[in-house]
């Protein structure tokens, strides 16, 4: 709330957060400076389109989310962040879920064009369900970092295991980094990252 009411200020965690049994509706825009302090937060619940932070124009430094959630169906998700055209600096995603979204990024959902995610990482397990795999018609682009870039990412890991279903008709973009990378922005770069973890995809006629 405290952001929220002053999104151009410096703020410093100074503790970890359990945000257990509240549903969290993101900030609209950030333009300061968050520092998490190596603090995490848990267990947050999204509505719908949602992150921490829907469009951050500031910095974030050393937050870590463990364990997030989104009870709408064919939402778009961000562990931290919606849209991303500043600096998302050593943080971290961990997570163990089944999604029902239809566009997924453990760190940010869009990385824009004066974005930056440096030094990040994400770990865990992401399973989609029936539901989010575009048997309505909607594909599921997902990314352990992002699930799409026009800026710049740099030296981020990823240690996912994703599971993936859908039907043939449907197109799936599923990536240990970056679920969709505009190839025709020159500004668009991805370098010094790597991803351990794991793609499994199962599709159905239909």
């Amino acid at each position: 709330k405290n952001i929220a009411n002053n999104p151009n200020g410096y703020y410093y965690l100074t503790s970890d957060i359990d945000m257990s049994g509240a549903e969290w509706k993101a900030i609209p825009e950030f333009n300061g400076i968050l520092d998490g302090n190596g603090h995490t937060i848990s267990n947050i619940t999204y509505a719908s389109n949602e992150s921490l932070i829907y469009c951050n124009n500031g910095t974030i430094l050393n937050l870590h989310i463990n364990q997030f959630y989104s009870t709408a169906s064919m939402a778009n998700v961000g562990g931290i962040v919606y849209e991303n055209n500043g600096l998302i600096q050593s943080c971290s995603a961990n997570v163990d879920i089944t999604s029902s979204c239809a566009w997924l990024g453990l760190i940010a959902v869009r990385n824009n064009t004066n974005g930056k995610i440096i030094a990040c990482k994400s770990t865990g397990t992401v399973k989609f369900n029936g539901t989010a795999i575009g048997f309505s018609g909607t594909p599921t682009i997902a990314g352990g970092i992002t699930s799409s870039n026009e800026g710049i990412i740099k030296q981020c890991y990823s240690n996912v295991d994703f599971e993936i279903r859908s039907y043939v008709r449907q197109s799936s973009h599923v990536s240990g980094i970056c679920g969709a990378f505009n190839t025709t922005n020159t500004h668009a770069i991805i370098e010094e990252c790597y991803f351990s973890g794991s793609i499994y995809l199962k599709r159905y006629e239909g």
